[in-house]
């Protein structure tokens, strides 16, 4: 009957060859591997420092291969996560985001995704997007098909972009990504790039003044709508819908001008 030690040790073997070591390789993606070089994240479930015998005479579990790896590179002993379960703390590693901004909990094999559209990074001089993992999503991946298509607007106006079923088989990263697909798709507007041009416009001085303006011009025909009764137009034609406008328009300013004089406003005969 084998000891209780021998137990422990077969146990923690065991463990160590089950857990993914490599979840997520940040590919960087460089031509000279010597100017900036590649960064990869061992990352496992319940494991402290103690549980492996780098830095920790004591114990049970020897892992010289990683103990190798921490002395040939820069080992940190204090480090923090944003939650203590897994999926929450790998998907704020992936993506530089809180989790609590979308979700928390385990994400279930046959939950819905955690990523969404604008954790995949969009890649215009080659087309494609780029997912969390490092794999790319193209619309076309034969030069005939990409040809043939070549200036072929879409019906509904969406392009789709698709990953390689191979990639996302081999992902570890699938259960919360497309759970319920074999591969991920992810769609993007012939519009998009102006709408890129509005979304890099935003936080501006420029952007926070409009905004301000635009909502005084959506009150003004909230106010045409629902006190005026201009739901419609009930005369035909460019000209007259012009004329029915602006005597909406005339009557609108009326009340607003009746309302400045009731309040006590003087009003200038200019």
């Amino acid at each position: 009957m084998p000891s209780i030690n021998e137990n422990e040790k077969r146990i923690g073997c065991r463990t160590i060859e089950c857990v993914v070591l490599l979840v997520a390789v940040l590919g960087f993606r460089v031509a000279d591997a010597s100017e900036r070089p590649n960064i990869v994240i061992l990352y496992a479930d319940d494991m402290g420092v103690a549980d492996v015998s780098y830095g920790e005479k004591s114990a049970k579990i020897q892992t010289p291969h990683i103990d190798s790896l921490a002395r040939s590179g820069m080992a940190f002993s204090d480090g923090h996560s944003s939650s203590g379960i897994c999926t929450p703390s790998r998907f704020a590693l992936l993506t530089g985001q809180h989790h609590w901004r979308r979700f928390h909990g385990i994400v279930g094999p046959f939950g819905g995704s955690v990523f969404e559209r604008d954790d995949f990074t969009y890649d215009e001089a080659n087309d494609r997007y780029i997912c969390p993992a490092g794999k790319d999503l193209k619309r076309y991946r034969v030069a005939g098909r990409r040809a043939k298509a070549e200036g072929n607007v879409p019906k509904d106006g969406t392009y789709r972009y698709r990953a390689l079923k191979s990639d996302c088989d081999a992902c570890a990263l699938k259960p919360k990504c497309c759970p319920k697909l074999p591969v991920r798709k992810v769609p993007r507007s012939i519009y998009e790039t102006s709408r890129d041009v509005a979304r890099n416009l935003r936080g501006t001085a420029d952007y926070e003044f409009m905004r301000h303006e635009r909502k005084k011009v959506e009150m003004s025909f909230a106010h045409l709508k629902t006190i005026i009764k201009l739901d419609r137009f009930r005369l035909r034609g460019p000209t007259g819908a012009n004329d029915e406008f602006l005597l909406a328009a005339t009557a609108q300013n009326l009340r607003k001008m009746a309302k400045l004089y009731m309040n006590g406003h003087k009003m200038s005969t200019a």
